[in-house]
């Protein structure tokens, strides 16, 4: 999904030159987002100028939305966005660095909370959270090893800590900023 982010329509093609990963499998992933509604087909596309089959097109379903928790400039940044890109709304609370662990939690649930209230967003077309963090990140296991702010020692299982506080069930993941 991630090589997806900024492409409006793609092939199976488009990703496999862009990925190096098979086209059959590709085609399998593909099938798998559509089944669950992230991706949708938008028909054929055009030919190669040596003429052939026309390749399938989809693109990311812009019914579908998710909200990135980052920091910027003085204060972290909770934005809902469609899959095509598109902001829909923002809401801030206080920088990092100058806020505890446990209320970046709080603070961060009850952003996303607010967001999807206040714009209406069903729980089937919410996709997830994307949590954008600095320091040392375990993906697969949804932690912080070490954070890249100086007072939040340890080991944070931000994603399982935000998923605690959510009022209901939904994917969250973590990225490097």
């Amino acid at each position: 999904l991630r090589c997806l982010a900024g492409m409006k329509v793609f092939t199976v093609q488009d990703i496999a030159d862009i990925t190096g990963i098979s086209r059959l499998t590709i085609t399998r992933a593909i099938e798998r987002f559509m089944e669950s509604g992230l991706v949708i087909a938008r028909g054929k596309g055009t030919s190669t100028r040596l003429g052939g089959k026309k390749p399938l097109e989809y693109s990311l379903n812009p019914d579908r939305y998710m909200i990135s928790v980052a920091p910027s400039e003085g204060s972290t940044t909770c934005t809902l966005m469609s899959f095509d890109g598109n902001q829909i709304a923002v809401k801030k609370f206080g920088f990092l660095a100058e806020i505890e662990y446990p209320e970046y939690i709080e603070l961060s649930a009850e952003a996303v909370t607010d967001l999807i209230r206040e714009n209406h967003v069903s729980p089937d077309a919410f996709y997830g959270v994307i949590l954008c963090q600095g320091g040392v990140i375990n993906h697969r296991d949804g932690y912080i090893q070490v954070s890249s702010i100086p007072h939040w020692d340890g080991r944070l299982n931000v994603v399982e800590d935000i998923k605690k506080k959510l009022p209901f069930e939904t994917n969250v993941e973590i990225e490097n900023v």
